[in-house]
């Protein structure tokens, strides 16, 4: 009587498990970039509006140093673009200035935004329109900025948000 009780338990716990497994989005390894820029075309074209790619960028070198940056997708009178925001926090102050030092030097027009709050004082954002070239110019500005030296870097980038048909996104 009980083999069928736990037999139904342990295929209920199983099922729960992988139902999470499966909400993860899927994680794209030792990223390159030109990985990175069909990310970005991935996002721009398949993501909903306020799709979003994370790229963490880590650091071989240093296990738990977890850096990361993020575009979102937006959807604004049919028309879409990718959006990069950089947050001004604990882990990102080493290198929010020099990030705005090297996208100036880069010709890239960006603002700062007060957040008044206290773990996330700020963000500096940059608005691409449909430029998948000049997203991809960025993250891999911001990428040199985050992890100077390329062999020590490992990235991995997570798209959320976005269709898994291979059909443009515009509403």
């Amino acid at each position: 009587m009980t083999a069928p009780i736990l037999l139904v338990l342990t295929l209920g716990i199983a099922f729960a498990a992988f139902w999470q497994l499966g909400k993860r989005p899927h994680a794209h390894k030792n990223l390159q970039p030109d990985d990175v820029k069909r990310l970005l075309g991935t996002l721009l074209r398949r993501g909903f509006n306020q799709g979003f790619l994370v790229l963490d960028v880590k650091l071989r070198s240093q296990k738990g140093q977890r850096r990361f940056i993020q575009f979102t997708k937006y959807i604004r009178r049919g028309q879409a673009g990718l959006q990069f925001d950089f947050p001004l926090v604990d882990w990102s102050t080493p290198y929010y200035a020099e990030l705005q030092s090297v996208l100036r030097r880069d010709g890239f027009s960006f603002v700062t935004t007060s957040t008044g709050r206290t773990d996330t004082r700020e963000f500096l954002t940059i608005d691409f329109g449909s430029s998948i070239d000049r997203a991809s110019q960025l993250a891999n500005v911001a990428i040199e900025v985050l992890v100077p030296t390329q062999s020590d870097r490992n990235i991995t980038g997570f798209l959320h948000n976005v269709s898994a048909r291979d059909t443009e996104v515009t509403a």
